[in-house]
């Protein structure tokens, strides 16, 4: 293990309430697989959102503090698809084959960043809880961000769902669509792609899942719910959606027990049409099962 992405609700037990394990054993643990922490735009605003309701900023600057002194990395992951989708379309109508793209960069405040340089890149020395304090500061919704938009997700997952059963909606054929989407805000990226080879390029991406693989992610584990008529989308569902599209940029995720399941499914059924794809053994429901799974692998390797 190299790269640990860990969900919110892990990064906020550990760090504010030491459990399943202190922040110190923590780093020991990540010393000890020469592993660092990614955090992204994400986890970070969700673990820090009490303050939109609180104001108590004062009590997470010195949580902040001791999770930027984990070894940690930065991963740029909201605009995971965008960046995959770029490489696509330059390579669809070049005739060649996508390139891995690289979603890392060196300071936690350019995850929020589009790709290309910044004022803040001025401020040297930045640190992650001055960089919260100004995004607090200047725009909150931001951060209150995913609770927000709950009520606006389970009425569209409600209306979906009435598609599906309808036979209106289905993964790939929607997947089309889902790309039109994204190209809508291609021009702030630097790139777009002619109407008339949309379809045909969202058909040569969904051919492979090995192309744009974040955004096929994201794309599957949602419609992989959609089959789920029992399954109540919460607020949370947003980042753990974004979570799905850093799984091909980690050796290992955690995400709650429920989106563990859908993931785990898409995976698995990804990882059969697709050769060499792995992404099923890097999914663990919480940090608690990650450790004894570590755990347990360790204890076999010394008996083995």
């Amino acid at each position: 293990m190299s790269r640990l992405l860990l969900d919110a609700s892990d990064i906020i037990d550990v760090v504010e309430h030491s459990r399943p394990v202190t922040v110190d054993a923590l780093e020991s643990f990540l010393q000890s697989q020469k592993g660092t922490l990614v955090l992204t735009l994400t986890n970070v605003l969700e673990f820090v959102r009490p303050i939109v309701d609180d104001g108590d900023f004062l009590r997470f600057r010195p949580l902040l503090q001791r999770l930027e002194r984990l070894p940690v990395t930065y991963l740029r992951n909201a605009h995971i698809p965008m960046q995959e989708l770029k490489g696509a379309v330059e390579a669809f109508l070049s005739g060649t084959e996508c390139k891995p793209i690289k979603p890392y960069v060196r300071r936690w405040e350019q995850t929020a960043q589009l790709p290309g340089t910044s004022v803040c890149d001025r401020l040297v020395g930045l640190r992650i809880d001055e960089a919260v304090y100004m995004i607090w500061k200047t725009n909150p919704d931001a951060i209150r961000g995913p609770a927000k938009a709950g009520p606006r997700l389970r009425a569209l997952v409600a209306a979906d769902r009435r598609l599906v059963r309808a036979n209106q909606v289905r993964s790939a054929r929607n997947f089309a669509n889902s790309v039109r989407r994204y190209l809508q805000r291609s021009a702030l990226y630097g790139f777009e792609c002619p109407e008339d080879r949309i379809q045909g390029l969202a058909e040569w991406i969904y051919s492979d899942a090995g192309r744009c693989p974040g955004l096929r992610l994201h794309h599957d584990l949602y419609h992989q719910m959609l089959t789920d008529v029992r399954d109540t989308p919460k607020d949370s569902d947003l980042c753990d959606h974004s979570q799905a599209s850093c799984l091909p940029y980690v050796e290992v995720v955690s995400v709650d027990k429920r989106i563990a399941h859908h993931l785990t499914q898409v995976c698995r059924r990804l990882e059969k049409i697709t050769p060499g794809l792995e992404y099923s053994n890097r999914i663990h429901a919480g940090l608690a099962k990650l450790l004894q799974s570590w755990s347990v692998t360790r204890a076999e390797e010394q008996h083995g």
